[in-house]
């Protein structure tokens, strides 16, 4: 049984396969203009949820380095601080060893270095009261303003600070600890720091033979301050290696993620090229194929 096709089937299916060419023509230039071959969902169902994915992670890693960058300043404000304080230290040292120097005879000089030592205790205590962002960076997480007070009537400095440790994740399962210890970088209690200014102010009132120990006090404190920078140091080192190591990821990602939303320019432009041409073509024939029907139908 044979099958007659009519002029009105043929007639739609070539308009069929002219929208259908016009879509395509559509979808390529949406494509040139965007540069993105994943337009919606149901482009690419299976490349939409890789790049939801690289996206993701991408995201998890670009706020890894904001949470370092955070951290490496917190840190960079302590190396700063305990660098200043060493540089105190040594300035004491200095001054101690000269009133150790001038005799028992000589409490005028002495007098004088107490001034400049009492100066330097308000600048410890200035540089123990760091603070980043309004936080004392050696206060740990207490929400005072300051980590050591001092009395106004005894001028005794007391630390209001906590053991708390201020954290920064820098990296999948990796947290780095920002802060300093107080107690590691100026001692704790009756032993600390401004409680070593105390004594040796003392003893050049009164005491000068006790300067001597005041000598070997200092260096103790001083060996505190550097060990409290190797701390830092070492936490400021992993960060940043966590923190390239993240950069280096970050950039794998968006390669990836590139490779499956955005489009090879020179292939689409070749593909809309010849969806134009085959557009053409089908205009050609389609024109055609009416003017021989309408000749056939006055025949």
């Amino acid at each position: 049984m044979s099958m007659r096709v009519t002029q009105s089937a043929i007639t739609a299916s070539m308009l069929a396969g002219l929208q259908n060419n016009q879509a395509r023509m559509g979808a390529l230039q949406q494509q040139l203009s965007s540069g993105k071959q994943i337009l919606k969902p149901s482009d690419d169902p299976v490349g939409t949820d890789q790049a939801m994915r690289y996206r993701a992670e991408i995201a998890r890693n670009t706020q890894y380095q904001r949470n370092a960058q955070d951290g490496q300043s917190w840190l960079g404000t302590a190396d700063n601080a305990l660098q200043g304080g060493v540089a105190i230290l040594q300035r004491l040292q200095t001054l101690v060893t000269q009133a150790a120097n001038t005799g028992s005879g000589d409490q005028t000089s002495r007098d004088t270095i107490a001034v400049e030592v009492s100066n330097l205790k308000q600048e410890m205590l200035s540089v123990a009261n760091t603070s980043y962002q309004g936080r004392p960076i050696f206060g740990g997480t207490t929400p005072n303003s300051a980590a050591y007070v001092q009395d106004p009537n005894t001028g005794v400095v007391t630390y209001q600070g906590d053991n708390g440790a201020v954290t920064r994740t820098v990296g999948l399962n990796a947290q780095v600890k920002v802060n300093v210890d107080a107690s590691q970088a100026f001692g704790a209690g009756a032993t600390d720091v401004f409680a070593m200014f105390d004594k040796i102010n003392s003893d050049l009132a009164s005491n000068p033979n006790g300067l001597s120990g005041d000598l070997a006090n200092i260096q103790t404190s001083m060996h505190n301050l550097m060990n409290a920078e190797a701390t830092e140091g070492s936490a400021y080192n992993r960060i940043t290696s966590m923190t390239n190591t993240s950069t280096a990821l970050v950039g794998t990602l968006t390669d990836n993620l590139s490779g499956v939303e955005n489009i090879d320019i020179a292939k689409t432009v070749t593909d809309l090229t010849m969806q134009q041409v085959s557009y053409q073509a089908s205009l050609s024939a389609m024109s055609n194929v009416l003017q021989l029907s309408l000749t056939q139908f006055l025949k």
